[in-house]
């Protein structure tokens, strides 16, 4: 029983930490595109948020 309570209390702490890397990078984002002007910076931050979930994938 208590392996379970550490295993979605460290599940609950991992899925904070990458809802607020998405949100970051949302902002930033939306920061980007603004001072660009062009849509190319949303290719850049595709990538990066296919990289940070193959990250947060190997982490699990």
């Amino acid at each position: 029983m208590t392996s379970l309570s550490k295993q979605s209390k460290k599940v609950l702490i991992f899925s904070l930490i990458l809802i607020s890397l998405l949100i970051i990078a949302t902002i930033s984002m939306l920061i980007i595109m603004a001072k660009d002007g062009t849509g190319s910076s949303i290719f850049t931050i595709l990538a990066v948020i296919i990289l940070l979930a193959i990250i947060s994938s190997s982490l699990v």
